[in-house]
């Protein structure tokens, strides 16, 4: 059984907020510095997420301030809970595994505003979280552009 689905509703305001601890958090874990055994790409890389995490947190946080209140006051349903914590960097630390963790921290993400967008039909909150799954996807598109420059070095 899978414990992070479940079926439940909430006003498209509390899901942003979600999103944004949820973001906020990720960007806390890659604040952290890298063990030792770090190579300098792998910091290259980790100093490029920063930005781009910072990039989308910011982006949610702007949504949520400028969103009309019909939409924020929609009720969503979703099955994808958010996890409670961000995994932990891999350790030891290469841009390669960076790129996975990052990709693979983000998909809970990515997978709730795109089922939001997908059950919300016919509701304000539809073009939003389809928009917001599309940020996301921009975002990782960004992520694999700075890993694949940290392997050129």
């Amino acid at each position: 059984m899978d414990h992070t689905r479940r079926d439940t509703y909430l006003p498209v305001r509390e899901l942003l907020d979600r999103g944004i601890r949820y973001a906020l958090a990720i960007e806390h874990r890659l604040h952290r510095p890298l063990g030792a055994s770090a190579d300098a790409r792998s910091r290259l890389l980790q100093q490029a997420l920063e930005a781009e995490q910072r990039h989308l947190t910011v982006a949610l946080e702007r949504y949520a301030a400028e969103a009309p209140h019909n939409v924020l006051d929609t009720v969503a349903q979703y099955s994808i809970a958010l996890p409670d914590d961000v995994a932990a960097l891999p350790e030891p630390t290469r841009a390669d595994d960076l790129e996975r963790w990052i990709l693979d921290v983000h998909r809970p993400l990515r997978d709730l505003f795109a089922e939001v967008a997908e059950v919300a039909e016919a509701t304000p909150a539809r073009e939003p979280f389809e928009n917001l799954a599309g940020l996301v996807d921009q975002h990782e598109m960004r992520i694999v552009q700075a890993a694949e420059s940290a392997r050129e070095l």
